[in-house]
């Protein structure tokens, strides 16, 4: 039987200049989201 070529998809980087982190902090955890200006979610952690 032939192998199966595994398929990888493309990473598509965007460049963007401005972009606005959002930061949620509690006594046990905090949470930072970066968004572009438009509000869709970039990066978060």
């Amino acid at each position: 039987m032939a192998k199966r070529k595994a398929v990888r998809k493309k990473v598509v980087k965007k460049n963007i200049a401005r972009g606005i982190v959002h930061i949620a902090a509690s006594f046990n955890n905090t949470l930072v989201t970066i968004t572009d200006e438009m509000g869709n979610m970039i990066a978060w952690s």
